[in-house]
């Protein structure tokens, strides 16, 4: 290391010290920058003395993590899952975790003796040509394997002289605890809000998993953990909190845009290949990527944005009467279509996303609204009110379905919790909040509905109560198109726990 580094590196040390100065005599602990929390905590499990020795068959001291952590922490189990340390879980929250550095007391280096892996920087010899090394004597020498971090050491120092005039130091005259103070009574006012929400039924719209009720900064970091849960006591998943979606040309951006075709140039749908159901399709707008995922298979990843340039085939959406146009797509590479090809065990499969340029609209709307890939309208509401009356009906005790899985067998792309079921078919307008949509029809069912979709097993359910129910007529769901804002604004943005408005018209 160049003399510049070693000073650079030092001054950090200094700084990270100082501003920590509450864990007692600076000179007390060593600091060993690394690039992030992951990697400190992964150099402490392979370097922790456990106590272990097999030659005096010394019980292993014991790997103890919290129940609801980070998944770095937990796959530091992978590491000791084969040796004699005890892995335990708990719930209490008692450690201090830090953040692009390990702080080391002096006085416990000794427990850190097991590391084997050295990189440049960590030994004063080293032999290629026979087993022999010397490591460093100073502490975080030995342990910072390779270049460290330095262009962010440099950044370091500047961000607590930031740090220092940005915020005053109201807190024991000092801006770490300024911010720990800060921090806490945000999380705390958070804490109370999510206790306080409750569904019509009483039940807590949310479940907390606290030790204490921020009565204490020392006992109480100011994080707050937390899952969000429907009515009746269903978790609600993290895809589904995403906080707002962009309304497109089409309908929502991105929804109902790519398609699984044969070497045909027929659309696959779940009539023919249960599992499609499956492949679970997220989004990475930091990456700005689609990722893909199957049961037992790697996750595959392609770009959201079009291709300039690309393979543009046409090809028929299905040959059912409802989707007989022609649409214009680019074909997103082999990577994705022998990915679905193995996860499907169907050769040839290609994954097609819908072009710009494709006209598509709805035939019978004088109007003529785009459409994306999407049967017959941009958009299909689902009212839970109306899923939670036909899971009563259904009278078939082998048929267990959640209310949750019930509602994902009819793949809407928006629901609403209606006071009232089966009230959504009478309704002639729907406004969300500013947004206004007009209703196309029901949406008719057909086997579709009875495929698991978690699954992909088929079942009667619900398809024949549905039968049952409405006389032979198997709808269910409303057809919507948008009508744009109300205020003819330019906003696009729909965000969830907006009110619904419905509107009713004389014929």
């Amino acid at each position: 290391m160049s003399l510049l580094s070693k000073v650079i590196d030092n001054d950090g040390m200094l700084k990270i010290k100082a501003e920590f100065n509450r864990l007692g005599d600076p000179f007390d602990y060593t600091v060993i920058f690394t690039s992030g929390a992951t990697q400190a905590m992964k150099l402490v499990a392979e370097s922790f003395n456990f106590g272990c020795d097999e030659r005096e068959n010394m019980e292993c001291g014991s790997f103890v993590y919290l129940n609801d952590n980070h998944t770095s922490v937990l796959g530091l189990r992978e590491l000791l899952k084969e040796s004699k340390v005890n892995v335990v879980h708990i719930s209490k929250h008692d450690f201090l975790q830090t953040l692009g550095a390990l702080l080391v007391k002096n006085r416990n280096v000794d427990i850190l003796n097991k590391k084997k892996y050295f990189g440049g920087g960590t030994v004063d010899v080293v032999l290629a040509s026979e087993d022999y090394h010397v490591k460093r004597t100073q502490l975080h020498e030995r342990f910072e394997d390779g270049t460290i971090p330095f262009l962010s050491i440099i950044a370091l120092k500047h961000c607590f002289d930031v740090l220092s005039k940005m915020i005053p130091k109201q807190i024991n005259n000092n801006v770490m605890d300024t911010i720990s103070y800060h921090t806490f009574y945000l999380a705390k006012d958070l804490y109370e809000q999510l206790k306080s929400l409750h569904h019509k039924n009483g039940r807590p719209a949310a479940i907390l998993y606290m030790d204490s009720g921020f009565e204490d900064i020392k006992t109480q970091a100011g994080i707050v953990t937390f899952n969000v849960v429907r009515a009746d006591g269903t978790y609600i998943g993290y895809a589904e909190v995403n906080s707002s979606w962009e309304i497109g040309v089409k309908g929502f951006k991105y929804d109902r845009e790519w398609m699984i075709v044969k070497d045909n140039g027929v659309c696959l749908t779940q009539k023919q290949n249960t599992h499609m159901c499956m492949i679970r399709p997220s989004f990475d707008f930091e990456e700005n990527q689609l990722k893909l995922d199957f049961p037992g298979k790697k996750t595959v990843s392609l770009p959201l944005e079009i291709p300039v340039y690309g393979t543009s085939k046409h090809i028929s959406l299905c040959q059912s009467k409802v989707c007989t146009d022609l649409v214009q797509g680019y074909d997103c590479g082999d990577e994705v279509g022998d990915w679905i090809s193995d996860a499907l065990g169907i050769s040839f499969l290609r994954l097609i996303r819908q072009s710009d340029y494709t006209t598509r609209s709805k035939k019978s709307d004088t109007n003529d609204v785009k459409l994306s890939l999407s049967n017959q309208a941009q958009f299909l509401l689902i009212n839970m009110a109306t899923v939670q009356w036909l899971q009563n009906k259904i009278m078939d005790n082998t048929f267990v379905d959640s209310l949750e899985q019930l509602t994902d067998r009819f793949r809407a792309n928006i629901i609403v919790d209606s006071d009232e079921e089966l009230i959504e078919r009478e309704w002639t307008m729907v406004m969300i909040g500013k947004h206004l949509f007009k209703v196309e029809g029901l949406c008719s069912r057909c086997q579709m509905v009875c495929i698991d979709q978690q699954t992909g097993l088929k079942t009667v359910e619900p398809l024949r109560t549905i039968s049952e129910q409405f006389s032979g007529k198997m709808k269910f769901g409303i057809y919507l198109s948008y009508a744009g804002t109300i205020d003819n604004s330019n906003d696009v943005i729909l965000k969830i726990k907006t009110p619904v408005t419905p509107m009713i018209c004389d014929k």
